[in-house]
């Protein structure tokens, strides 16, 4: 692993956002085992005012090469500033136009911004290592500054009804919501 140079970031023709804006569908999970925080970026990315959030000062040049991510950590909102040193497998020295040669998180269509908050998540956690597992309520959490609320379904009180009715009721808000599987569940189903 090594770092692409950020001073030929311009050269590959990459942005931290492309002209069509943030869009869930453009998150590709890398190296780490992180679906849980890559699951809750991609419902905040539903939503622009929340990613506005995220990188206050997206419009605002970028040319040093850092960028300013929020994160909601203990309870309040702190700043941490990153740069485009992303890493990059051995073999290549800067990403392919897909991302391929990243290899942490990436974006489709030559973006950083998925590369660029996951790497502010690893570095207010320490590391790219203790990212690896989690739950989405805790990304959610941690990505809006909102209360989650978990649910289980298979809670011997879970109503179902009662359940779908409150998800429409929320998905109506504009709330964010997004769902998960717990490992003990995944080795039930063979998957």
């Amino acid at each position: 692993v090594k770092c692409a140079d950020s001073d030929d970031a311009p050269s590959w023709g990459w942005n931290v956002v492309g002209d069509a804006g943030f869009r869930p569908s453009d998150l590709q999970q890398g190296g780490v085992g992180d679906c849980w925080f890559m699951s809750a970026l991609a419902v905040v990315a539903e939503r622009h005012d929340l990613m506005a959030k995220l990188l206050p000062n997206l419009n605002a040049g970028g040319e040093s090469g850092c960028q300013e991510v929020r994160l909601f950590l203990d309870g309040r909102w702190t700043s941490v500033l990153v740069d485009d040193h992303l890493p990059t497998t051995t073999r290549q020295k800067r990403p392919t136009p897909d991302g391929s040669g990243l290899v942490f998180g990436r974006c489709a269509e030559r973006q950083l911004w998925v590369s660029l908050i996951e790497k502010a998540y690893a570095k207010a956690h320490g590391s790219y290592n203790s990212i690896s597992g989690g739950v989405i309520s805790e990304a959610l959490l941690d990505l809006t500054g909102a209360p989650t609320e978990v649910v289980h379904f298979r809670d011997p009180d879970f109503d179902a009804d009662l359940f779908w009715a409150r998800l429409v009721t929320l998905l109506q808000a504009g709330c964010p919501v997004g769902c998960g599987t717990s490992a003990e569940t995944i080795e039930e189903l063979g998957l």
